[in-house]
């Protein structure tokens, strides 16, 4: 088996960056809902987190997206239990250089017709193209 090891890449002579990197997740986080001081567990592309209220969280990116029509994908857990989660309308926003949302299920406080909650684990991985 043979192992590719290179400092830098790039597109061939026909492509070009966009289609190389079409398809990678150009940011993601791994944090903490629960503690009284969010922080990222791991994250790439991502410069800060903002705690809005129960359930309520923007991820502020580091390289900015070139439009605010990029596509996430988020997961959560509490201590362990895996819970279903939505994002409301109220409170789900997203720009080129932040994304802002709810976390709900079925207890604790009403936001936006959703009742919300602060996950232990909240997963996001985002797609789309930078600026």
């Amino acid at each position: 088996m043979s192992t590719i090891r290179a400092d830098n890449i790039g597109p061939s002579a026909g492509g070009t960056t966009t289609d190389l990197l079409s398809g990678l997740s150009k940011a993601w986080v791994n944090f903490d809902g629960v503690a009284g001081t969010l922080s990222a567990r791991k994250s790439f592309n991502i410069s800060s987190l903002t705690d809005n209220g129960t359930g309520h969280y923007q991820s502020n990116f580091t390289n900015s997206f070139s439009d605010a029509n990029f596509v996430t994908s988020d997961g959560s857990s509490t201590y362990g239990t895996a819970r279903l989660i939505g994002l409301t309308g109220n409170g789900y926003t997203q720009t080129t250089s932040s994304r802002d949302a709810n976390y709900g299920t079925s207890t604790n406080t009403v936001s936006g017709g959703m009742l919300v909650y602060d996950p232990y684990y909240i997963l996001i991985s985002i797609h789309g193209d930078l600026a």
